[in-house]
Order: C-alpha cells, then sequence, then structure tokens
C-alpha cells in the first residue's frame, strides 16, 4: 500500500531494496530465497538507495537528511552522515572509501565516513547540481548542473580536471559504462547523450 520512492538491486541480483514513502525500505527476495522484510531508522521518504559492491551493505539517504549505512546480515544501521549538509541523494565509490552526496539546495559532498577530515564540498556559484556520480575504478566524480554543464573532479586533489556543456539545459542524470570508458548522460530537455 505504501508509494515506492526508489529502488536498488544488489550486486547478484538476489535482492530488491525499495525505498518508501513511509521512511521503511521493504528488502525483497528476489530468486525466492529468503524472507521478505522492513528496514526502519528514518524519519523522512526515502530517496536513494545503493548497494556496496559485495553486497553486505545497504547505502540510504532520505528527507531527512541522514545517510544510513545498513549491515543487511544483522539488520542494523548506522549513521554516516557527514554533519556538513543535509543530504537525499547518495552515491558510492567503486572501492567503498568515499560517498557522494547531494541537497535539495543543490550542493554536494564528498566525504569518507571513516575519517571525518576526509571531505569536500562541491559547489559553483549561481549554478544548481543536479546530479552526481562516481567514476568506476577511478578516484574521479561526474558533477552535472541545471545549466547543462558536466564537471570531472578529482577527488585526490579535488580538483577539476574536465568541464564542458553537455546539455542546453539541466543534467538530469548521469551513469557510466563499468566494461567501457562511456559516460551517458540525460537531459531536461529529452535528449540522451553517451560520450
Amino acid at each position: 500500500t505504501e508509494v515506492i520512492e526508489v529502488m536498488a538491486v544488489s550486486p547478484k541480483a538476489d535482492w530488491l531494496a525499495c525505498g518508501e514513502g513511509n521512511a521503511g525500505i521493504k528488502m525483497i527476495p528476489v530468486n525466492g530465497e529468503g524472507t521478505q522484510y522492513e528496514l526502519r531508522g528514518h524519519s523522512g521518504s526515502i530517496k536513494s538507495l545503493i548497494f556496496s559492491f559485495d553486497g553486505k551493505s545497504l547505502y540510504s539517504a532520505a528527507l531527512d537528511g541522514k545517510v544510513l549505512k545498513w549491515d543487511l546480515a544483522a539488520r542494523t544501521s548506522i549513521d554516516v552522515s557527514s554533519g556538513m549538509m543535509q543530504i537525499t541523494s547518495i552515491d558510492l565509490s567503486s572501492d567503498g572509501k568515499y560517498l557522494a552526496g547531494m541537497s535539495n539546495e543543490g550542493k554536494a559532498l564528498v566525504w569518507n565516513p571513516d575519517e571525518k577530515s576526509d571531505n569536500f564540498r562541491i559547489e559553483s556559484a549561481g549554478k544548481t547540481i543536479r546530479s552526481i556520480r562516481f567514476k568506476p575504478a577511478e578516484e574521479r566524480i561526474a558533477v552535472g548542473y541545471n545549466d547543462g554543464t558536466i564537471e570531472l573532479w578529482d577527488i585526490a586533489t579535488r580538483k577539476i580536471t574536465s568541464e564542458f556543456t553537455a546539455h542546453n539545459v539541466a543534467v538530469n542524470d548521469i551513469q557510466f559504462n563499468s566494461r567501457h570508458p562511456q559516460m551517458a548522460t540525460a537531459g531536461g530537455d529529452g535528449t540522451l547523450k553517451l560520450w
């Protein structure tokens, strides 16, 4: 009976995580092994879900601004929020070291939950961030703005390595191909581009 806001599939495709409007996360076994259960820890609608690459953890972000890391075996969570801003959308680096989060105000933060000093903000005057995505197997991140611009950042140096106009309007989403050096972008003008 609840509205599903967001979904994620585990790396082995054996679990489907469904973020609900009532702040719950429904875990559904896809292959028929296991029993459906619910995770509760947020106080706002779930807006982002991502599994760790080993499938043992699930990260969630909600309208309450918190980021939780779930131990799926124990069905418990710890708060891995940075405390620097309220995050509603997240991505995870392929080595699992960094989280990238975006706020409703269009600002972004990259942080290491284990090292509180290892974090930095991404924001550009007069622009609003609409999408953020780690590049697989590299310490780089792509940031899409409301004006159609995309910036590629080096996490180690915390500097922009490339900037280009991808669309004439907002960049709604960015996805990387994990097998080939390609990036796909979706613009608010209804176009999809492969880079």
